[in-house]
């Protein structure tokens, strides 16, 4: 702790944040301490240690501060010069905590501003006022601090730095990066009208080159992010996450601690409210499926399916509410090339009769067995060993109809899966002495199921619609009229017109 007979005196200090002011403010506390070292024979200054502008309440984040702990157990210094208490620590339990471990290690503490030598007899006790103090200042500061920010959050100043993709943060304010914006719109687009999963759309994000953010590769959880931000709809939230602390400055998820701010229509969107709010709902539900245990599908059968006639582009969901409050579903061209809207219904009704003139023998064949499912389904509370024989026949139902449909199986092989599952339907059904019913309609559900799996394409021209399927490519145009509203909305097939893979 001396040098040929000095006492070794170390000076801590906090210095700006601020690269310009740093260099001065270190160089000018360094001459400070000199002046101040030199005017004291026999002492010798050992090392200034310097903590960038962080605040003195919390020590845990201030690397130079632990490294002055570390050397002063090292021997290496005997006394630390500080200009006052609330540069050393605004923790009184830090500040006398290490004040009382520096005083075992035979250091003492001088606080120049403060008048205070933790060597001498009542140092202690003047610390522990002042650390009290500058304690209780820390608060009243954080407390007007965080009032000024609220008042700048209520009136549209952004908060946080320059991290959110397809924006620039600049000035408190966010304007749009162009080249990220159209990335983004893509996710949204292979989400909602494709269909498709994060992990799906991560992939092929890499796979075409597309550089993401702050990254080497994508990942669920980034485009997790991007389809749940509000400010890609041009809204701004703030206070998403809360200091709980003014001590420690440990930040948490903010679920009602604090009342967060929204600005609705703040900024310039990157996507249109109706895409943003179908995203939403479409997380919603895929999340309710994941917590009941069932695969995901897309939230139609259509998504990722129908595309315009005209130009080119997908067809996307559009929902809407009528004066009554009911809700009203249909897709249209994503580009508003003029081509005109379909009525969720309506491309339903096509598909189903698609399906039927298409020659699909196979659907009117798996009618009977989906009844008798469909029935069990909605009937009473099955046994676990009824249940589980029940899941399992449509599994593999599903599961053939899919081999068959993608030329994996033969007409023949689906028919002896059929019939498998119906015997043991039937059995699952005689085991549990259920009351003979008439074989119902295929619900609308499963309806779905089936033209998710044979339907390829749906194009949608001025008069008309083409429906495509997956297993031959063949395909019907179909010319229709609509007629009704809400429940007595109907879908009539006018005339049809088959056509072949050749004849395309």
């Amino acid at each position: 702790m001396t040098d040929r007979g000095a006492l070794l005196v170390a000076a801590y200090c906090r210095v700006s944040t601020d690269r310009t002011d740093q260099a001065n403010s270190l160089r000018s506390q360094r001459e400070y301490f000199h002046t101040y070292i030199n005017g004291h024979p026999g002492w010798r200054l050992a090392q200034v240690y310097a903590d960038e502008g962080l605040s003195g309440t919390s020590i845990r984040r201030r690397a130079a501060f632990q490294q002055m702990m570390e050397d002063a157990a090292e021997g290496k210094f005997g006394l630390i010069l500080t200009k006052e208490v609330s540069r050393f620590a605004r923790n009184t339990v830090d500040t006398l905590a290490y004040t009382r471990r520096l005083k075992e290690l035979g250091v003492g503490v001088v606080f120049l501003s403060d008048s205070i030598d933790t060597r001498d007899n009542d140092g202690e006790l003047r610390l522990t006022i002042m650390a009290s103090m500058a304690q209780e200042e820390s608060r009243k500061t954080s407390q007007r601090v965080k009032w000024g920010q609220r008042r700048r959050m209520e009136a549209g100043v952004v908060f946080g730095s320059d991290s959110i993709y397809g924006f620039e943060t600049r000035g408190g304010a966010l304007t749009i990066r162009p080249a990220e914006a159209e990335v983004v719109r893509l996710i949204y687009d292979k989400y909602l009208a494709e269909g498709k999963g994060a992990h799906v759309i991560a992939r092929e994000l890499d796979q075409a080159g597309i550089v993401p953010p702050r990254a080497e590769r994508w990942s669920e959880n980034t485009i997790l992010r991007i389809l749940r931000n509000e400010k890609y709809a041009g809204d701004l939230l703030q206070k998403k996450y809360v200091t709980v602390d003014y001590l420690t400055h440990r930040k948490i998820e903010n679920r009602g601690e604090e009342e967060q701010i929204c600005l609705r229509d703040h900024h310039q969107a990157i996507v249109d409210r109706e895409t943003w709010e179908g995203v939403q709902l479409e997380l919603a539900r895929r999340r309710a499926a994941r917590q009941s245990g069932e695969r995901h599908s897309a939230r139609y059968w259509s998504s990722g399916r129908v595309w315009c006639g005209g130009c080119g582009a997908p067809y996307v969901p559009r929902t809407s509410r009528r004066k009554d409050g009911t809700i009203y579903k249909s897709w249209g061209c994503r580009d508003s090339c003029g081509m005109g809207m379909v009525n969720d219904k309506t491309l339903f009704a096509c598909g189903q009769f698609a399906l039927e003139r298409l020659g699909t023998d196979v659907v009117h064949e798996l009618e009977e067995l989906a009844g008798r499912i469909e029935r069990m389904r909605s009937g009473r509370r099955a046994a676990p060993m009824e249940q589980r024989r029940r899941r399992d026949a449509e599994h593999r139902l599903r599961r053939a109809l899919e081999g068959y449909l993608d030329g994996v199986i033969t007409a023949k092989e689906l028919e002896a899966v059929r019939a498998q599952c119906s015997q043991e339907t039937e059995a699952a059904e005689a085991e549990a002495k259920a009351e003979p019913l008439s074989i119902p309609e295929v619900s609308a559900e499963l309806w779905e199921d089936i033209l998710r799996e044979t339907v390829a394409r749906v194009t949608v021209y001025p008069d008309s619609l083409e429906v495509i399927l997956q297993a031959d490519e063949r395909s019907l145009r179909m010319w229709y009229t609509t007629s009704g509203k809400g429940a007595y909305y109907r879908t009539d097939i006018r005339r049809w017109e088959e056509k072949k893979p050749s004849e395309k």
